[in-house]
């Protein structure tokens, strides 16, 4: 079956997100960091929160995630450098997102 010009198949076929990893292993990484745990039952919580929210698609998702992310890092003094250039950086994940959630 070809997908149409235009077609919503079409556009997920010509869409890759640039945020590797999956929606989970973001909110787990924000979860864990905002925690102060590398324990992920005790980031439970904070994981079932955020599972809860809705975004528009899974990129945007992920994409709100690393923001979050960033700015904690940032915010604690993990990362120097400016929100953008953090979320510009293809190399900046959490733990879970490194590891492929392994």
């Amino acid at each position: 079956m070809t997908a149409l010009i235009g077609s919503p198949a079409a556009h997920a076929a010509s869409y890759a997100c640039p945020i590797p990893g999956e929606l989970v292993q973001w909110q787990a990484d924000y979860c864990l960091f905002v925690s102060a745990t590398d324990d992920l039952i005790a980031a439970q919580p904070c994981i079932d929160k955020e599972q809860s929210r809705a975004f528009l698609d899974s990129c945007s998702a992920k994409r709100h995630y690393k923001r979050l992310l960033c700015e904690a890092n940032i915010e604690a003094g993990v990362r120097s450098d400016s929100v953008d250039s953090c979320i510009a950086d293809p190399a900046f994940s959490g733990k879970v997102v490194s590891r492929s959630g392994v």
